[in-house]
C-alpha cells in the first residue's frame, strides 16, 4: 500500500530548503563568551530558537520561548501527546573539512552541506513540516502534537532537562 504522505508534503519542500538556508546561516555554537541571563547558551543559540519559533507563529502554532532554553510548540489538544524533539543548537565548525562557509547551505552532487544539515538543524526542518502535513491535513487524530526544541544538546541537553524538570511538563505519550 502505498503511503499519501509524499504527495500530501510536496508542497512544503520548497518552503523547507528556503528555511534551512536561512537556519544554517544562523551560528547557534554554544558560546560561553555571550552568555548571559538571556542567553543561558549565547546569542548565537537565542537566535536559532527564535527563528523556529517565530516560523512556527507564523504558521499558526501555540509557541512557547521558556527562557532560550527550550522551545514549545503545541499543535491541538488532548490529554495524549506526540512529542517531537529535536535541537537548534550545532557543533563548532572547526579547520578541518571545511572548503566553503560552513554557515551557508551550499549542494554537491545533489547533497546539501552546511553546519547542521544532518545534526540536527536539516532533520528538525524535516520533523516541523512533517508536523505541518498532519495538522494541515487533520490527521493527528486525538492526539496533541507537542515539538520541543532545545538549546544545548551539542553541550548537555540542560534545555530539554529544564522542560521536564524544572518546568514539570508531562511526560510525552508517544515519541
Amino acid at each position: 500500500m502505498a503511503s499519501i504522505f509524499p504527495k500530501l508534503s510536496e508542497k512544503y519542500q520548497k518552503p523547507l530548503i528556503e528555511n534551512l538556508k536561512k537556519f544554517v546561516a544562523i551560528n547557534s555554537v554554544y558560546d560561553e563568551t555571550t552568555k548571559d541571563e538571556e542567553n543561558p547558551f549565547g546569542v548565537g543559540v537565542s537566535k536559532a530558537l527564535q527563528f523556529i519559533a517565530d516560523l512556527a507563529k507564523k504558521d499558526g502554532f501555540q509557541v512557547t520561548n521558556y527562557k532560550n532554553k527550550v522551545v514549545e510548540i503545541i499543535a491541538g489538544e488532548g490529554d495524549k501527546n506526540i512529542t517531537i524533539m529535536a535541537h537548534a543548537d550545532v557543533v563548532p565548525a572547526g579547520a578541518t573539512g571545511w572548503k566553503q562557509d560552513p554557515f551557508e547551505v551550499t549542494e554537491k552532487r545533489g547533497v546539501l552541506c552546511g553546519r547542521g544539515v544532518a545534526d540536527d538543524k536539516g532533520p528538525l526542518l524535516a520533523a516541523y513540516y512533517a508536523m505541518r502535513t498532519i495538522v494541515d491535513n487533520h490527521l493527528q487524530g486525538d492526539y496533541q502534537i507537542r515539538f520541543l526544541v532545545g538549546g544545548n544538546e551539542e553541550s548537555g541537553s540542560l534545555g530539554i532537562e529544564y522542560y521536564f524538570q524544572e518546568l514539570k511538563k508531562p511526560q510525552p505519550t508517544l515519541g
